[in-house]
């Protein structure tokens, strides 16, 4: 089935975070928000977790993180530097943007299902959690 993306795209920069947002319909006419934010080296400041095994999803976002401003509590990451992270834990997840800190940059990938209503909400279940 076809996805298809609205015109809607924002672009932004947030402490040298580079931000890209698209609307994109599904095959069922459901909307979500894929955020691609283009990130510098060093700790992002947010904490992922796999309640109910996977797809990771935003936990926490510190209030120094360069993301702060581009994710939310509940978005879904989905994939790092072109990598899909769907299948993988909160830990994997975490190894994998560690070992790509010194980069000079990375490109991340949010799915925000719950956009029109003001963001995801926070879920009580941790069976892995990781910093990033």
């Amino acid at each position: 089935p076809a996805i298809s993306a609205d015109s809607d795209r924002i672009f932004s920069s947030l402490r040298n975070v580079t931000v890209q947002e698209n609307v994109i319909r599904g095959p069922d006419g459901t909307r979500a928000l894929h955020v691609t934010c283009t990130a510098p080296p060093g700790k992002l400041g947010v904490v992922v977790d796999t309640p109910g095994g996977r797809p990771p999803v935003v936990f926490a976002v510190r209030e120094d993180s360069p993301l702060r401003r581009a994710v939310d509590v509940g978005d879904r990451l989905v994939s790092v530097d072109g990598e899909d992270v769907t299948e993988k834990n909160a830990r994997e997840v975490g190894r994998l943007i560690s070992r790509k800190n010194n980069h000079p940059e990375r490109t991340l990938v949010f799915v925000r299902e719950d956009f029109e209503k003001g963001g995801g909400g926070k879920e009580k279940s941790h069976h892995s959690s990781a910093w990033i």
